[in-house]
């Protein structure tokens, strides 16, 4: 019983091999680029959040914390009765900020960076002023937040 030869030879099994390997390399090493150049539209966010009154009844000088689309959001009630809303992330670290009614500021914990009540950096090591978004208030009880034009 003579054995059939093989089809290839080893020296083209191995060179397949390689080239599997060199591709799955490039694959895998451009993924990362290509992500970066094309966002996700999850990521992107929403353009708008509307807030039933439950989710927004504030106190004067106080604020609360809400999602919006995946990252959070900060919605201060001035002692005047004005909205204010941010991003509540903040521009040093992305870590989460916080309003202290006392200080009447936005408190980075992270690595004590501090805002004003309209998101401008004042002090600490955070680079850029808070996101702003727009806040309007509307006749059937909700409070719509959008991202600010421009922004």
């Amino acid at each position: 019983m003579k054995l059939k030869e093989s089809l290839i030879t080893r020296s083209q099994f191995l060179k397949g091999c390689l080239a599997g390997v060199g591709a799955l390399f490039v694959g895998q090493s451009s993924y990362p680029f290509l992500r970066f150049l094309m966002p996700p539209e999850s990521e992107l966010g929403p353009a708008e959040v509307k807030l039933s009154p439950g989710e927004f009844n504030l106190a004067p000088n106080s604020a609360k914390i809400f999602p919006f689309g995946h990252k959070p959001a900060l919605l201060i009630k001035t002692e005047a009765g004005e909205w204010i809303c941010l991003s509540a992330v903040c521009t040093h670290f992305d870590c989460t900020v916080h309003y202290d009614p006392q200080l009447r500021q936005i408190v980075c914990p992270c690595h004590k960076g501090f805002y004003d009540i309209y998101g401008m950096n004042i002090k600490g090591p955070p680079p850029r002023p808070l996101k702003p978004y727009e806040v309007k208030e509307v006749p059937d009880g909700l409070l719509i937040v959008r991202k600010a034009q421009g922004k």
